[in-house]
């Protein structure tokens, strides 16, 4: 992957060991969930540097999807490079190459603490063990509804009517 370090170059811990069961805020993909988008940056350098230094890893990017197919049966993942920029609280700008993440749950207010409880895990790791002065971590959600089942006569009428419309 495009700007992801590889694997053996970053920590034995795995990222996203928080404690909330999210079996339980599985989705069912009928009516109203949360979705949540994660920016994991994988790279940063300062506006004018030749080059990127890693963040997080292919390692860190899979096992959080190896934790997100466990717990909540899937995740989207865009592994870009998604580039971003910032300016920090000294007026540089920073680029981020990022990978995206996006998991869908049941609407329970569970499901925002553990997003919350694993954006302070990831910003924590960024600043310690791996020693980036990452000031934030992107993870939003937003309510979404998922466009209900029809039964295949329906989408049979349809296609008909279609080719009718044609004619």
């Amino acid at each position: 992957m495009v700007g992801v370090e590889k694997e053996g170059t970053s920590s034995s811990r795995s990222v996203g060991r928080c404690e909330h069961n999210l079996e339980l805020l599985r989705p069912t993909f009928m009516g109203p969930h949360y979705k949540f988008t994660l920016l994991l940056p994988v790279t940063e350098k300062f506006e004018g540097e030749k080059t990127f230094r890693p963040v997080f890893t292919q390692k860190d990017v899979d096992d959080l999807e190896r934790k997100f197919d466990k717990e909540l049966n899937g995740v989207t993942i865009s592994k870009g490079p998604i580039m971003g920029s910032w300016r920090n609280d000294y007026g540089k700008v920073v680029l981020n190459q990022h990978v995206r993440l996006e998991v869908y749950t049941k609407l329970d207010a569970k499901a925002i603490e553990h997003f919350g409880e694993l954006k302070v895990e990831l910003l924590l790791r960024a600043r310690t063990e791996k020693k980036m002065p990452q000031e934030d971590i992107v993870i939003e959600w937003t309510t979404v509804d998922f466009v209900p089942k029809h039964d295949r006569i329906g989408i049979r009428d349809a296609k008909e009517k279609l080719k009718n419309l044609k004619r």
